[in-house]
């Protein structure tokens, strides 16, 4: 059988509890990117709005795309 030397450096859960951490803290970062997408996309808004010139544009393919799962671009 094997036994757990217990040191007070590590920290013991239960699978449930790691879990729940785990999904909290990806549910944190997931708005944190949708956060930065949304100030993003306002910032070259009010750049575009600025510019008197020509905008270059970027398509970025989504990952359908580019998995060849979706022939339309």
């Amino acid at each position: 059988m094997l036994r757990l030397k217990q040191a007070p450096e590590i920290e013991h859960l239960n699978r449930s509890d790691f879990i729940d951490e785990a999904l909290r803290a990806l549910r944190v970062a997931r708005s944190a990117i949708q956060m930065l997408a949304l100030a993003i996309s306002q910032h070259e808004e009010i750049l575009r709005k600025q510019s008197d010139g020509p905008i270059g544009t970027l398509t970025v393919p989504d990952h359908d795309w580019v998995r060849g799962e979706d022939k339309e671009l």
